[in-house]
């Protein structure tokens, strides 16, 4: 078999027209168009990754909320809860203020009730002390009972310093609750010319609070002996116990 070379070469150069007219024509647009179609994949797919970086943002963005709103709700829960525990307390405090002060006011309005009280009955005993003490003084002989108010009276004088006992040219009061007559009078110098050495500055006076007895009334000292003072502290124990109580 013989081979045609120049057929071979012409066959040659027509495949490569054809090559070059199927690159020209056919290849060159198919390849633009793939490239095209590449292009805008590769945008859909970086889109795509936008997308989901975004969305993957927004969800981490959208968590975060969440989690700053639930933290958010239970400051809040927990400042209710402390303002109401707050409240509560304030209003405990309140009620136990007002129930002291309820109970001070008491007290106070139940002491005032007793010490009123208590001066009730020791102005009504005072006056019954006195009311029998005139009673049993009306009873009484007078001489008797002016001799006892006047040893008393003797006795107390005899216990004074010596700075307190009249001299020669002092004067000495003795006040009696009725006035004394002459021979109560006399009896009255004799028993303290007895104790000062001398009556030469006495002079009576009268005194009806003193109820019974007499009151010798010195330059320096007052010399009580008399049922008053007895009763005044009779008065004062009372209180005195009264306050203990």
């Amino acid at each position: 078999m013989k081979i045609e070379w120049w057929t071979v070469g012409l066959q040659a150069v027509n495949v490569l027209i054809l090559l070059w007219l199927l690159h020209r024509l056919l290849y060159r647009p198919i390849r633009g168009v793939l490239d095209q179609r590449q292009q805008q994949t590769t945008l859909l797919l970086q889109q795509a990754d936008e997308a989901r970086s975004q969305g993957r943002a927004e969800r981490t963005a959208l968590e975060a909320e969440r989690r700053e709103l639930a933290k958010s709700r239970r400051n809040l829960e927990s400042d209710a809860q402390a303002a109401i525990v707050a409240e509560r307390d304030r209003l405990l405090a309140g009620v136990q203020a007002e129930a002291e002060e309820r109970a001070r006011v008491a007290r106070a309005l139940l002491e005032a009730e007793r010490q009123s009280v208590e001066a009730a009955l020791l102005e009504e005993a005072s006056h019954l002390a006195v009311d029998i003490a005139r009673r049993l003084l009306d009873r009484l002989p007078k001489p008797a009972v002016l001799a006892a108010f006047l040893d008393g009276a003797c006795a107390q004088v005899n216990r004074l310093p010596g700075g307190s006992v009249p001299g020669m040219d002092d004067e000495v009061e003795l006040v009696s609750a009725v006035e004394l007559d002459d021979a109560e009078q006399g009896l009255c110098r004799e028993r303290l010319r007895a104790v000062f050495g001398t009556d030469k500055g006495l002079r009576f006076g009268t005194d009806p609070t003193l109820i019974a007895g007499i009151e010798l009334r010195l330059p320096h000292a007052v010399v009580r002996s008399h049922w008053a003072n007895d009763l005044s502290l009779v008065l004062e124990r009372l209180h005195a116990d009264a306050r203990a109580a």
